[in-house]
C-alpha cells in the first residue's frame, strides 16, 4: 500500500488515500511504457516537412553554358541538385508518422507510468476542485500550496471551462480528463495532481 495525500481548495492537507498497487499492475513495465511514449511521440509529429526536387524547381530549362570550349565544367541546369538554389536529393516528404496501438497496450503503459509516479510519490489528489470563476492566480496560488506549481498535470473527472481557462496562463500546467490520459502525458510530468472524484476512474483505489 502507498499512501496518496489529500489535499483541500486551500491546498492543506486534510487525509489521505491507501492506494493499492495492485490495481496499477503492481510492477512498473518500463518497455511497455517507453515503447507507448514513442509511439504516442511519433502520432503527434506534423510529418509536413517537405524540400523540392529539382523537376519542381521554377526557372529557365536552358543550358546554363555550351557543352565543350568554356574550360567549366559540364553543366545541363540550373535546377541541379549540385547548384545553389537547385533541388534537393532524398530530401524530406510529406509523410504519416502515426502507428496503431492496441487498447491493452495503451491501458498497461498507463498504469505502468501512474505505478511509477505513485512509487515516486509525485501523485497528489485535490478534493472539492470547483472554481466560481476563472482565476489564474488562484488556481497558480493552490498549486503552490500543495507544492505542485512546477511540471503539473492537472486530472478532473469532467471538462471544466472555468478551471481550463485558469490553467490556461500557466505554462507548466496542463489539464486533462480522467479519459484522455495517456502514458505520455504522465511520463512528461513530474507533479500529477487527481481530482478525488477521478482517482477511481484512473485506476487508483
Amino acid at each position: 500500500m502507498t499512501s496518496v495525500p489529500i489535499y483541500n481548495v486551500s491546498g492543506k492537507r486534510v487525509g489521505k488515500i491507501d492506494a493499492n498497487e495492485e490495481s496499477l499492475g503492481s510492477r512498473v513495465n518500463a518497455d511497455l511504457l517507453k515503447h507507448a511514449v514513442v509511439i504516442s511521440e511519433r502520432n503527434h509529429r506534423r510529418g509536413t516537412a517537405s524540400t523540392k526536387e529539382r523537376g519542381e524547381i521554377k526557372g529557365t530549362t536552358r543550358k546554363p553554358w555550351r557543352q565543350k570550349g568554356t574550360g567549366n565544367a559540364r553543366a545541363g541546369s540550373k535546377k541541379s541538385p549540385v547548384w545553389r538554389g537547385g533541388g534537393t536529393i532524398f530530401g524530406p516528404r510529406p509523410r504519416d508518422y502515426s502507428v496503431r496501438v492496441s487498447k491493452k497496450t495503451k491501458r498497461g503503459a498507463l498504469k505502468s507510468a501512474l505505478l511509477l509516479r505513485l512509487k515516486e510519490g509525485q501523485i497528489k489528489a485535490i478534493r472539492g476542485l470547483k472554481l466560481a470563476e476563472p482565476k489564474t492566480k488562484e488556481l497558480h496560488q493552490m498549486l503552490k500550496q500543495m507544492d505542485a506549481g512546477k511540471n503539473c498535470l492537472l486530472v478532473v473527472a469532467e471538462f471544466d471551462k472555468k478551471l481550463w481557462l485558469s490553467a490556461r496562463n500557466i505554462p507548466s500546467v496542463e489539464v486533462v480528463t480522467a479519459d484522455g490520459l495517456d502514458a505520455r502525458r504522465v511520463a512528461a510530468r513530474t507533479n500529477i495532481v487527481v481530482a478525488e472524484d477521478a482517482m477511481t476512474t484512473i485506476g487508483i483505489e
